[in-house]
């Protein structure tokens, strides 16, 4: 939404989820690591941010946020206010809850 009340071209859909992705997969990996959580045991088996980011420079995507134009209090926005777009329980809802996320 802020690119499109600064007048700037939108990010592809693909291309924000594929980044997105990437990011996500550490932060619930670490998730996983830290808290006794049995439903959040299936997050060790996600691929490392890292895997990622090179399956999607491989594919001659964005890998990173500042690929996509994105700045760091974007970032912090997003994941403060993602997990309220729909009701579902999602490791980002429970680093919010619990108050997990770095600043």
């Amino acid at each position: 939404m802020d690119f499109i009340a600064e007048g700037r071209k939108q990010v592809l859909h693909g291309a924000k989820v594929g980044v997105a992705s990437a990011l996500l997969s550490g932060m619930y990996r670490e998730l996983a690591a830290s808290q006794d959580v049995e439903a959040f045991k299936v997050y060790r088996t996600l691929p490392t941010s890292e895997q990622m980011r090179a399956w999607l420079v491989k594919v001659g995507g964005p890998s990173t946020i500042a690929e996509l134009g994105v700045t760091e209090e974007q970032l912090a926005r997003a994941l403060r206010t993602a997990h309220t777009l729909r009701d579902r329980y999602t490791g980002l809802k429970y680093m919010n809850e619990h108050r997990l996320l770095r600043s």
